[in-house]
């Protein structure tokens, strides 16, 4: 095998001398030159089809003339081969024949020579000479007609290539076919994309390649082949990747793994900066030619052109999507605005009704697809729709806590989310500065646009309508105040226009009644209760007494209220729970309420308001229950009473009820038979034997005595008292 860089010469065969030589050339001329002229002639014939004709032709006329096998090698990226293996990738090449017995004929000085035996002759050697120049010539030829098909074949090829390539418009897909048309054209075993992102290139599209770190390349400026392209902006080609002192040695690992030994790399420029690296790679010892540097120029060019195009074309395809994206949100924007509207002016025909809310919540709750609630100021809940919807505990529990922070601005939205999926959009609803109450919207996704809008339209309607109903409600309380404080203050006659009017206004007042007594916390001398917060006790208390609250009242500290029914267990229950969240309130611990007894009618409702005064006066001294029932006090609510100098007669008819009022007949033998039994210690059986009546008797008018009283005889405290009450009247002469 002839070595890289190995001198090319001749040698004359062993014995030989000048002399023979001469006389064989002289003898061989004539017919030899015949033959030399054939040979040349096909030599010059066969550069018509191209450089491998005019091997294969000039080494059988090697051979001929040499009478031994000719063998023609090219100097491949500095190793020597025969020209038929040219293009495969080992160039390990046995010789013929010893070195020691083989002429070395140029052909083309360091590039092409033939392998000859040494047996030829010197006479030979001339006309292989002449054979040899004849065959460079061809080759010259060859290669310029080779030259001139190849121009004229890339021309088409590169027509039809940047046919394909420009009618790609993915960017993927264009970066896709330059690598492998590209791949294709230079005969290069991997073709690499790489595209500039700061000051390094990175690998976009890669074929050919064995290792998937190859698909993932990353240089920076000036590392490896294509960072050196990016660092210069000019063409980077190396014979031989893993032994250059051209380039740095950072990717030399991967260039084993990838057996890579030649390599070609140009810039791809866009508006004369480069955007990116075309770049090839050969397996096999080869040079790439200038022919090689031009076509791949071209195709970076066209790479360029085409990459511009694909991000033209998806700049274009993302500025069509979002015209479309626009005008859908635009359509739907419009079509929810008009929806929108409509709303509204559903919503203002309803405002013309008697009861609008329950009909505005229910379209709202049509509207925006969700569950619509009406909260109070103190979060309760006063409407929802649907009717039967169910609010989360944890969902109102969420709201109440979310709107007492402090710092909240009045006119601030809330988005809440409870940890059943529910999510509730919350809006004010407020008059001036007044505080009506909140609307809230639930449902299981976030508040969309429709969501957001109907709310704000409610709660504007909602304000109205709720402002309106409370000035009716403050001139109707207000009126009905007034009427409680007739009622229970008032003399005959304005009692009974008290009643009328109240009759009037749809409130019907008959027995029995009984009178509750409330003390609250109060402010300032005159014990005033700011506005809000009045109308939220009042409204706590119709909630929690219900219909047994005929009327209510608030002045000052003292809160008034005219209970249908006798005070039993049920209304004690609803006033302890009307107290416990009126204790909730910052600085209400004093919080108490007085029952007094049960009435007949309308005209006994002022002894039961002071019963229930009295009932007040102990439970807000006493420890324990807040609540104090007159009838549980018995002697203890005869002193407090007395306490508070209360007149002698009133105080007696207040023990002894409708048994001062009944007729003087039953009345004397009534206060005789409960007198005598006082004074037998409360036994019937003395009692009938000192009166001289049957024990039946006796046990008759005791029973009528205790229902004319109210008293209950079989009680320590009610015989106590009724003891009081006789002798009280005794006293009084009556």
């Amino acid at each position: 095998m002839i070595a890289p860089g190995a001198r090319i010469g001749r040698s004359a065969p062993p014995g030989s001398d000048g002399a023979s030589m001469d006389g064989d050339h002289t003898r061989a001329d004539g017919r030899g030159g015949d033959r030399l002229r054939e040979h040349v002639a096909r030599v010059a014939e066969a550069a018509q089809h191209g450089t491998g004709a005019v091997f294969a032709e000039g080494e059988r006329g090697l051979a001929a003339f040499a009478g031994a096998e000719a063998r023609i090698l090219v100097n491949a990226a500095g190793s020597w081969c025969h020209w038929r293996q040219i293009d495969l990738a080992e160039r390990r090449i046995e010789p013929a024949f010893p070195a020691g017995d083989t002429t070395l004929l140029p052909i083309r000085e360091g590039a092409v020579a033939a392998a000859i035996p040494a047996a030829a002759t010197a006479a030979r050697e001339a006309e292989l000479s002449v054979l040899a120049t004849a065959i460079a010539m061809a080759l010259d030829i060859g290669t310029v007609r080779e030259v001139v098909a190849r121009s004229v074949d890339e021309l088409e090829v590169m027509r039809a290539v940047a046919g394909r390539i420009l009618k790609a418009s993915a960017l993927d897909d264009v970066l896709l076919l330059v690598a492998h048309e590209t791949k294709r054209l230079l005969a290069s075993d991997i073709c690499g994309v790489l595209m500039r992102e700061g000051d390094d290139v990175a690998m976009k599209s890669c074929v050919g390649h064995f290792s998937s770190t190859t698909a993932r390349l990353r240089m920076a400026s000036g590392v490896g082949v294509a960072g050196r392209v990016l660092e210069t902006g000019t063409p980077c080609m190396v014979a031989n990747y893993v032994e250059s002192r051209d380039i740095t040695q950072d990717f030399a690992p991967l260039a084993r793994v990838e057996s890579v030994r030649s390599a070609l790399a140009v810039p791809i420029r866009a508006r004369d900066a480069v955007t990116g690296v075309l770049e090839v790679w050969r397996r096999r010892p080869s040079t790439f030619t200038e022919a090689d540097t031009r076509l791949l120029h071209a195709l970076a060019d066209l790479a360029a052109v085409a990459i511009d195009n694909a991000l033209l074309l998806g700049a274009h395809a993302d500025s069509a999507r979002q015209l479309t994206t626009i005008n859908e949100e635009l359509s739907a924007r419009y079509s929810i605005i008009s929806e929108a509207a409509r709303f509204q002016e559903s919503v203002t025909r309803l405002m013309l009704r008697e009861n609008p809310l329950p009909e505005i919540l229910g379209e709202a709750a049509r509207f925006t697809r969700g569950t619509m609630a009406l909260l109070g100021p103190i979060m309760e809940v006063d409407a929802r729709h649907p009717e039967d919807a169910e609010l989360s505990g944890q969902l109102v529990d969420e709201i109440r806590s979310s709107l007492r922070k402090t710092g909240r601005r009045i006119d601030e939205p809330v988005l809440l989310r409870a940890g059943a999926g529910e999510t509730a959009f919350v809006l004010p609803i407020v008059s001036g500065v007044e505080e009506l109450g909140w609307l809230c919207h639930v449902a299981e996704r976030e508040p969309d646009e429709r969501a957001r809008l109907a709310p704000g339209y409610v709660a504007l309607a909602s304000a109205t309508h709720l402002r309106e109903r409370r000035r009716v409600l403050r001139e109707r309380g207000g009126t009905l105040e007034a009427i409680l404080w007739d009622l229970l203050e008032g003399e005959d006659e304005a009692r009974a226009a008290a009643h009328d009017r109240a009759r009037e206004m749809g409130v019907t007042i008959k027995g029995p009644l009984c009178v509750a007594v409330m003390r609250l916390p109060a402010r300032g001398a005159d014990k005033a209760i700011a506005p809000a917060t009045r109308e939220e006790i009042l409204r706590a208390a119709g909630r929690e007494l219900g219909p047994r609250a005929t009327i209510l009242g608030l002045r000052g500290d003292q809160l008034r209220i005219l209970c249908a029914g006798p005070p039993d267990a049920g209304l004690r229950a609803a006033l302890g729970a009307l107290l416990a969240g009126l204790r909730k309130r910052p600085g209400a611990g004093g919080v108490a309420a007085g029952l007094g007894a049960a009435s007949g009618g309308w005209r006994e409702l002022p002894r039961s308001f002071r019963q229930g005064l009295i009932a007040l006066e102990v439970a807000v001294h006493r420890a324990g229950d807040p609540i104090a029932c007159y009838g549980d006090l018995g002697v203890m609510g005869l002193l407090v009473s007395l306490r508070g100098q209360a007149s002698l007669p009133r105080l007696t008819g207040e023990i002894l009820g409708d048994l001062v009022t009944v007729s003087d007949r039953r009345r004397g033998a009534l206060l005789e038979t409960g007198t005598a039994f006082f004074e037998c210690d409360c036994s019937q059986v003395a009692t009938a034997k000192r009166l001289g009546v049957h024990e039946k008797t006796v046990a008759y008018r005791l029973a009528k005595i205790s229902q004319l009283t109210g008293l209950n005889l079989s009680r320590h405290q009610d015989r106590l008292l009724l003891d009081v009450g006789l002798r009280l009247l005794k006293l009084l002469g009556e």
